[in-house]
This record gives structure tokens, C-alpha cells and sequence, in this order.
């Protein structure tokens, strides 16, 4: 097998690919990007495979998304773009270099995936604080996991299942 070096690797615009999402903060469109290049080519099974792993960590996150074909709806549209900066990549032209430093500004935002009422939607106050921040300064991390929360959620569906099955037994009870 050959070896690959880091410049033959290397992508227009971007360092070198991206071999996972850091899961610490929300991904970038620039990260989003590298994660489907890393992949090799640009095929529709690759792009849903990076959708997986984009939704995945803002599940993490406790954001709710929009639907997954509007995910690859938006991956989609950033690659055309990527792809046709990438046509004239050789000009030095002003206009040129202005629409790359225009696209790479756009891609180092948040690929923004959440669902348009993600903020009102959203009942913990830290997890909504956090989705500003990525929106904006992109200074919050996340850490590990919550346990005082996981708590409160598996007293909640515990009594869900209580409540659910004292229910049946009064259907079963009244059928009789």
C-alpha cells in the first residue's frame, strides 16, 4: 500500500482532512467540510455518513435538529459552493480571492443544524446558553456527562412506566 503524503492530502482552502468530530464543541461548516473530504471522495453515502456523525453530536449537546433531508440539503449547498471556488482555484484574481476569504469566513460559523425553535424549545438553561455562545463567540465547551440530570431523566421515565403500567392494570381491571 502507498503512502500518501500530508500535501497530496491537503484540501483547497483547508488544511488536511478531518478524521473526527471533536465533540467538544459544536462543528464549524469548515469542520463539517474537512469531516466529508476525510472520506475521500464526495459521494451520497458519505455524505450520510458525516450527517450521522453531525447529528450525533448535537444530540450530545441535547439540541433538537432540524430533519435530516434539510441537513443534507445545507451539506449540499456548502459543497456546491466549495466545489465551484474550487474550478477557479488557480486565478489570482481580486474577485477570486475575495470569494474564498468570503467562504472561509461563512465555514469557520457553526453549521448550524438546530431546529428553528430549538431556543424556546429547550428547557435547560445551560444548554440553551450554549447554543449562543457556539452561535456567536464559540467559547463554551462540553464536558462530561451530567449526572445529576441523567438522574432527574431516569426518575422521570420511571415514573412514566409506573404510571403507564398502573394504567393498564385499570384496563385490565374494568374489562372484567
Amino acid at each position: 500500500m502507498a503512502c500518501s503524503t500530508r500535501k497530496s492530502t491537503e484540501l483547497f482552502l483547508f488544511d488536511q482532512p478531518l478524521e473526527k468530530f471533536t465533540g467538544r464543541q459544536l462543528p464549524t461548516g469548515e469542520e463539517v467540510l474537512r469531516r466529508l473530504y476525510s472520506f475521500g471522495c464526495n459521494s451520497k453515502s458519505n455524505r450520510e455518513a458525516v450527517v450521522t456523525e453531525l447529528v450525533e453530536v448535537w444530540v450530545k449537546a441535547r439540541i433538537p435538529t432540524m430533519e435530516i433531508r434539510s441537513i443534507k440539503v445545507k451539506l449540499e449547498s456548502v459543497v456546491k459552493k466549495y466545489e465551484k471556488l474550487k474550478i477557479n482555484r488557480k486565478r489570482s484574481t481580486d474577485t477570486q480571492q475575495a470569494k474564498e476569504v468570503h467562504f472561509k469566513n461563512e465555514l469557520s460559523r457553526l453549521f448550524d443544524i438546530s431546529h428553528k425553535d430549538a431556543l424556546s424549545s429547550m428547557k435547560n438553561k445551560e444548554d440553551q446558553a450554549f447554543l449562543r455562545d457556539q452561535r456567536t463567540e464559540r467559547k463554551m465547551a462540553m464536558g462530561g456527562v451530567d449526572q445529576e440530570l441523567v438522574r432527574k431523566e431516569t426518575m422521570r421515565m420511571k415514573k412514566l412506566a409506573r404510571k403507564s403500567e398502573m394504567a393498564e392494570k385499570e384496563k385490565m381491571a374494568k374489562a372484567e
